[in-house]
């Protein structure tokens, strides 16, 4: 749930592309090196990256590739957009706002199908409704596609930003789980499975309730990265596919992987998220494709709210990578 707010930084970036020297993976002994940039700190959502470095899919297909983790300070669109990784992940919704704010990048794939964004409130409180927030504290992840997505479900409830009081999201469980705000945002296969790991129960409030439809995170490079290296681009989708799809049969195996590549993390945990992550990862048993009613709905669904302005990007397909949609 990164800030849409940071996108704003690259207008300092943006400057300097038209000089800047043209990217080349670099090679070594035949094998291309690509830096990939995650959303967000470590994750079992994330597993499917390591299983398949560690199984060596990617080697086979002659790349190697280092994997970063995300987060406040490491906001994936900043550092693809200057040439720092190759290929970084986000959100659809954030990637769009960037294209239409001039940023060159290009959305290579669809790693979550749907939205994982839902809202909270601890069981046993008198919270089953998400129109019992009137009157109540939620957290808000201010900029960011949480916002966007609780905005329009307030709406479509009935609900207006006067019934309600705010207050920063702060990346952490502790005001949620002190009761000092009675709403508030997380994943939900990764925040929901922690909080049930320490024998807290939720209600679940899922936008798609109220028709809100919205893809989640996505692939992306920078866009004369993608049009210099399209083979490169189209190796390193191959074979996160296959990694995807082998990881989605072992998920334990892939959250093993992880693991052992990042300090810190719980395996039981982890696993759970993962297991709760793999039935984000395929649509209509496609994997990694992009998927145009899907991107409409999308697209759609943020001009509705104000997010995105269809004069200013009227060609926002173009912006998006079609290869094997209907393979």
């Amino acid at each position: 749930m990164k800030k849409l707010l940071g996108v704003v930084l690259i207008a300092v970036i943006i400057s300097g592309f038209g000089c800047s020297k043209k990217e080349e993976p670099e090679k070594k002994t035949g094998v291309t090196e690509l830096s990939v940039r995650m959303k967000w700190f470590f994750a079992g959502t994330m597993s499917h990256f390591f299983y398949g470095k560690e199984l060596g899919i990617f080697e086979k297909k002659g790349l190697k590739i280092t994997i970063h983790p995300g987060g406040p300070d490491n906001n994936s669109i900043i550092l693809v957009a200057a040439g720092s990784n190759a290929i970084g992940v986000t959100s659809a919704d954030e990637a769009l706002v960037a294209i239409q704010k001039g940023i060159p990048i290009k959305i290579i794939g669809t790693l979550f199908y749907k939205s994982p964004i839902v809202f909270i409130s601890k069981k046993n409180r008198g919270l089953d409704k998400f129109e019992n927030l009137k009157g109540r504290k939620v957290e808000i992840d201010y900029g960011s596609n949480a916002e966007i997505q609780f905005r329009a479900f307030s709406n479509a409830v009935g609900l207006r930003k006067e019934d309600y009081f705010e207050q920063p999201y702060t990346y952490n469980l502790i005001p949620f789980l002190e009761d000092k705000v009675d709403y508030s945002v997380a994943y939900e296969m990764d925040q929901i499975n922690t909080l049930k790991s320490k024998g807290v129960e939720v209600n679940i409030f899922r936008p798609e309730e109220v028709g809100i439809s919205l893809l989640g995170d996505v692939l992306i490079c920078k866009s004369d990265y993608f049009d210099n290296n399209k083979e490169t681009i189209d190796k390193f989708l191959k074979a996160l596919r296959e990694a995807i799809s082998i990881s989605s049969k072992n998920p334990d195996k892939a959250t093993d992987a992880l693991v052992k590549s990042a300090q810190g993390l719980n395996s039981d945990n982890e696993r759970k998220i993962y297991r709760d992550t793999v039935k984000f990862l395929s649509y209509k048993d496609h994997i990694l494709y992009n998927d145009m009613m899907l991107w409409k709905k999308t697209f759609e669904f943020l001009k509705n709210q104000k997010v995105l302005d269809h004069d200013k990007l009227p060609k926002w397909e173009s912006h998006i990578y079609w290869d094997g949609d209907k393979k």
